[in-house]
Formats: C-alpha cells, sequence, structure tokens
C-alpha cells in the first residue's frame, strides 16, 4: 500500500512537470502586441513629436501603425501612417502629430497589415489636440487682464496656450489708482465690452487700451514698409496708439522705406498729403500706406532704369560703376549718366589755361580742369602777363632798355650803358646776340661802332659786353678760321 501511494505521487508529479511543460511551451509560442505608449489621457499636440511603443512576441519583422478617433458612434481607425521594422520585445517610433484634433483616439500597432491583421494592439484613450497662442499687450496707459479669472490678474504682456476653439474669458482691469481707465480692446478682439470672451479658433493677438477720461485716442496702422512721424517724432512699431486732449492738431509724415513709395491715408484721414495735420476732436483710427516702387536695378548698384518715382535714370543698369552717382572719369563715358562725356573738373583731369594769342601760355587767373584741351583754354602753363600779344610770355626774350617786361618776369630790363648809350652788334658776326641801340663807344674811348676784320686767318671779332660794374661796352676777340677769312668774315 506504501508502494502504491509513492507510485501515486510519483505519476502526479511526473503529469505536473509535463502539464508545466507543455504551458511553457503554448508561452513561448504567443503572439501578441502590446501597445504601452499612449498610456491614456494625454493630450498629444499636433506638430509635436511623440514616441508610439509597443511589446512584440511572434509578430514579424514588419507591422503597420493607424490612429484612430471617433465618427459618431463608430471608432474607425484611418489608413497606416506609417510601415515600421518590427523585432522581438521593445519597439518604438517617433511620430510628428497630424491634425485635425479629436477626442478619444486610440493607437493601433498590427501585424502583417492594418487592413487584415493577424495580430493587433491597441492603446488606451488620449486626445489629439491643437495648440493656440493668446499673446496680451497693452497700449498708452497702465493695467492688467484677467484670463479665465486669473487672480491676481496678469500684469501685460502675456502670452498662455490654449486648445483651439477653447472659449476664453477675458477682463481688462485699468490702474485706477494712477486715473488710468479702460478704453477698448483693439487687434483680434475689438470693442469694449468688458468682461467679454474669445474664441481660440486660431492664434489671437490682443491689445488692452487703457487711456484718461476726456481725452481721444489716435491709432496708426501702416501697410507695407514705411514709417510715420507723430508730431516729428518717428514710430519703430505698428500700430502706433496715441492720447491726445480734445481739439488738439497733431502733424503726421509718412516716410516710405528704400524702393517705396507714400501713396496715401486711408481710415479717418484720406487723400495723400504729406506731411499733413489732424484735429483730434474725436477719435482717429488712420492708416499710411506704402507702395513698392516699380524699379528695375539689374547691376545692384542703387540706382533704376524707370526714372520718374524711381529716381535718376541710370543710363547704364549692366556697370555698377556708371550711375547718376558716380564720379565722372576722364574715359570717353558718361559715367554720372547727366548725357555729357568727360566735362569739366572729371577725375583725371588737366588744368588748362586760357591761351588768346596762342603762345602756348595762358592767364593764371583764368583755367578749367579738362580732360582734353578746348580752346581757348589750351595751355598748359600760366603767368602769361599780356594773353593779347603773342610776343609777351614767360619763354620770350627781355628786350633791353625799351620799357616792356617781354619774359613776364616783373621787369623791364635795361643795363647802364656807358655815356647813356648801349652798343649793338649789328654786323651778323659770331657773338651777335647783345641789343641795345646803334650807338656805343669803343673801347678806350671814341663813339661809332667798330667793324669786324680779318688778321691773316684770324677774324677780330667785336661784341657787346657787359663789365663788372653793369656797363655794356665793345670788346674783341680773336678767332681762326681754317679756310681762311676774308671781308671781316671766315670763308
Amino acid at each position: 500500500m506504501k508502494h502504491f501511494k509513492f507510485e501515486t505521487k510519483l505519476l502526479a508529479g511526473v503529469l505536473m512537470i509535463l502539464f508545466l511543460a507543455f504551458g511553457l511551451v503554448q508561452s513561448a509560442g504567443a503572439q501578441e502586441i502590446i501597445v504601452t505608449s499612449p498610456v491614456g489621457g494625454e493630450e498629444w499636440v499636433v506638430g509635436n513629436t511623440k514616441t508610439i511603443e509597443w511589446i512584440s512576441s511572434g509578430a514579424g519583422d514588419q507591422v503597420e501603425i493607424a490612429v484612430g478617433h471617433f465618427v459618431g458612434c463608430n471608432f474607425v481607425y484611418g489608413d497606416p501612417i506609417v510601415t515600421t521594422s518590427n523585432t522581438e520585445g521593445y519597439n518604438s517610433y517617433n511620430w510628428t502629430v497630424e491634425g485635425p484634433a479629436f477626442y478619444n483616439c486610440k493607437v493601433k500597432v498590427c501585424s502583417p497589415t492594418i487592413a487584415q491583421p493577424d495580430i493587433c494592439g491597441q492603446s488606451e484613450y488620449f486626445d489629439i489636440v491643437v495648440k493656440r497662442a493668446l499673446s496680451i499687450t497693452q497700449a498708452i496707459g497702465n493695467g492688467a487682464v484677467s484670463v479665465d479669472g486669473s487672480l491676481p490678474p496678469y500684469t501685460l504682456p502675456w502670452s498662455g496656450e490654449f486648445n483651439e476653439n477653447d472659449s476664453v474669458t477675458l477682463e481688462a482691469i485699468p490702474d485706477s489708482f494712477s486715473g488710468w481707465e479702460f478704453y477698448g480692446w483693439y487687434g483680434d478682439l475689438t470693442g469694449s465690452v468688458n468682461p467679454t470672451t474669445i474664441t481660440m479658433d486660431g492664434d489671437k493677438s490682443i491689445t488692452a487700451i487703457f487711456y484718461h477720461q476726456g481725452n481721444n485716442i489716435l491709432i496708426i496702422e501702416r501697410i507695407a514698409n514705411g514709417t510715420v512721424e507723430v508730431d516729428g517724432i518717428g514710430m519703430s512699431t505698428f500700430p502706433y496708439f496715441g492720447e491726445f486732449s480734445a481739439s488738439s492738431l497733431v502733424s503726421l509724415n509718412a516716410v516710405p522705406d528704400s524702393g517705396w513709395v507714400f501713396s496715401g491715408w486711408t481710415g479717418d484721414l484720406t487723400g495723400s498729403t504729406n506731411p499733413t495735420a489732424i484735429t483730434m476732436d474725436s477719435d482717429k483710427n488712420i492708416t499710411s500706406n506704402f507702395a513698392e516702387l516699380p524699379c528695375t536695378d539689374n547691376d545692384g548698384d542703387g540706382y533704376f532704369i524707370e526714372g520718374g518715382i524711381c529716381g535718376s535714370v541710370d543710363c547704364d543698369d549692366s556697370n555698377t560703376s556708371i550711375n547718376p552717382g558716380a564720379n565722372e572719369v576722364c574715359n570717353g563715358v558718361d559715367d554720372n549718366c547727366d548725357s555729357s562725356i568727360d566735362e569739366e573738373n572729371a577725375s583725371g583731369c588737366t588744368t588748362y589755361y586760357l591761351d588768346a594769342d596762342g603762345d602756348s601760355y595762358g592767364l593764371t587767373s583764368d583755367s578749367k580742369c579738362l580732360c582734353a584741351p578746348s580752346p581757348p583754354y589750351s595751355a598748359t602753363q600760366g603767368n602769361d602777363c599780356n594773353d593779347s600779344n603773342a610776343s609777351i610770355n614767360p619763354g620770350a626774350g627781355e628786350i633791353q632798355c625799351n620799357g616792356i617786361d617781354e619774359d613776364c618776369d616783373g621787369v623791364s630790363e635795361c643795363i647802364q650803358c656807358i655815356d647813356g648809350s648801349c652798343c649793338f652788334d649789328t654786323d651778323g658776326g659770331i657773338n651777335s646776340a647783345a641789343r641795345g641801340t646803334v650807338d656805343g663807344v669803343l673801347n678806350g674811348g671814341g663813339s661809332g661802332q667798330p667793324t669786324d676784320y680779318c688778321s691773316g686767318n684770324y677774324l677780330i671779332e667785336y661784341y657787346c659786353q657787359v663789365t663788372s660794374s653793369n656797363e655794356i661796352r665793345y670788346n674783341s676777340t680773336s678767332i681762326y678760321c681754317p679756310s681762311g677769312c676774308g671781308n671781316g668774315r671766315c670763308n
């Protein structure tokens, strides 16, 4: 009996081992996908990257992932967002969340396909949301804004995010201790209802305007590129908000950016008068309009080929060195587009003096800087003291004792002569350059003019000589004539 009991127990133990072994085999061969992320109750924001996670067992090497949501009473999965690799154990996929927004969504991971799955796993419910930004600023005065009953109210500027289509309550709270009152809302919320609500069907930018009771508000907007000077002060941000006493006169000046033109005022001020002024007898909302110039600048030098409102015409829009702002250069080209080539005072010009008598000397007091001579401005040398006489200029020889300054040195030369007369060699001898009168004084006294004569093969030549005492008198020299001498000349 004891033996039987032992065999019975042994058989039961064997059966238990076989059962456990069979269970392990069954478990080892299980095919399943367990989605672990999203975990449920989350908000996944459109545009953000979120990680889908799953654990796979026996599901193959690829899976498809889809996202589903309720359509009416039915839960529907869309087309797969991706087909991706799959391994045994942990897997993940980074998904850039796509809209539109839906509540109570699920992620499903299937193998081999969503349409014909053998194995699938689903996540818990989560929400796909679109976030919308709300920014609130203040203008002119001081105050705060309560958002959805926030206490204390938010100081400004303030910004936050809300789910798309959320309804947000706003209440403007002016700094009444400083005398400010709430005027109204501006931007994506208008009017003066306070408190009020706004639906976040898009990003919203709102301005709360605070002012002093009795004053009037000036709002200036702009279209395109430019600014507006208000009472002489340029505005750097728009819209502009200003507070003015009733009936005050405000000056306005629209200033377009480069390449733009002011095209006119609209709103509570119309027309294109600029600068102009407006009387603040009530609240004013004005728009300054600017238009881009229809101008072509192919070479990028800041000058345009159209002219008119574009400015001075660029006469060569393929060359950056040729335009109305360029310096003229002596190069045979109209560099500054004024329809003149190589005009006066061009870079590289030469100074030419007025030369009326054509002796190559001009008047120093009358000159022009030119690229080429242009008569009567043709002389490159000045200091001509008589530009009506070609015989008088700095290069002329001086005639003694005639009272005329031929060489323009400021002196009419006259060398003192013996007995008040000067000698003058008139016979054409070798030394015939001296000038003076025909009367003279011979060496050693006497009057008259000596005559050159021959002495054998030598010529006795008389000439005028200035002595050390600045006197002129005749002197002579002996000159050998290789071919003989006759009649007072060398043969």
